[in-house]
């Protein structure tokens, strides 16, 4: 098994300057990046009307793995990572 060595970023926030858990934290992303990111489209095959059924219904899944995200994904997100920072900032001065 092989680990990735940990990127510590000194923080720009005094509050979390020099707190391991925070700076080994991957800084946030923008929003156009997270859309990047996380979006995965589905390509439809333009002969849809000549597939046989099983391949149809194959495709119609990977529709519904598919994922568009909206703002409230981006959020969610932002709302993620300060949890992560208020619990592994509480403590450490």
């Amino acid at each position: 098994m092989s680990f990735k060595k940990a990127i510590y970023v000194p923080s720009k926030n005094n509050d979390f300057r020099g707190n391991p858990f925070i700076e080994a934290l991957p800084i946030r992303l923008s929003k156009i990046d997270f859309f990047v990111a996380v979006t995965d489209e589905v390509e439809l095959p333009i002969n849809m009307a000549e597939l046989d059924v099983e391949t149809l219904e194959h495709k119609a899944a990977n529709i519904m793995k598919s994922v568009w995200p909206t703002s409230q994904y981006y959020d969610v997100y932002c709302d993620f990572l300060n949890t992560l920072k208020g619990v592994s900032g509480e403590g450490s001065s």
